[in-house]
């Protein structure tokens, strides 16, 4: 049996040949990259706004140790993490710039993934964003703000039992 070349031509083939598919093919590309550039800006935002709440979150927190003392704020650390305290301030004598909030974030990060928090406070220092750090390793930015609030609010207490002792001498 003898067939037309014509005839077994899909249809795809003849729609190649008339530039249909072509066009269809060019349209969808470019539906494509353009939203995928809108949500590249979406994401980006996000990761900015994300990045700076972290930032501050630490800063506060830092601040608030300051107001209780290091060995305090190591000693609420390590009841957060479970972490020595020990440990915890040879962490800090080897990165002092990430203060007791950083700390926390490499004890954080360390109990999450079971990398040493060393890695982490390396990385931090060398440059790298608490924020790039964490969405490296998977971690939600927003568990270590929670993870900050909580010490935060232990440094709280920490500051009031320390004032109420104060008063006590005093009188």
């Amino acid at each position: 049996m003898w067939f037309h070349p014509i005839a077994l031509q899909s249809d795809e083939a003849m729609l190649r040949g008339k530039g249909l598919l072509t066009m269809n093919k060019s349209v969808l590309a470019l539906l494509s990259a353009a939203i995928l550039c809108g949500t590249g800006n979406l994401i980006s935002a996000e990761s900015k706004n994300a990045r700076d709440r972290l930032h501050d979150r630490i800063g506060e927190v830092n601040d608030s140790a300051k107001k209780v003392g290091l060995k305090t704020a190591f000693q609420r650390v390590s009841t957060e993490t479970g972490v020595p305290v020990a440990q915890l301030e040879a962490l800090h004598k080897r990165y002092s710039d990430i203060g007791p909030a950083g700390v926390l974030i490499c004890s954080v990060m360390a109990d999450e993934t079971k990398k040493p928090a060393e890695d982490f406070a390396r990385a931090n220092q060398s440059g790298k964003s608490w924020t790039r750090v964490a969405n490296d390793n998977r971690i939600s930015t927003e568990m270590l703000i929670s993870r900050l609030d909580r010490f935060e609010r232990a440094l709280g207490r920490a500051e009031t039992k320390t004032e109420n002792k104060d008063r006590e001498k005093r009188k």
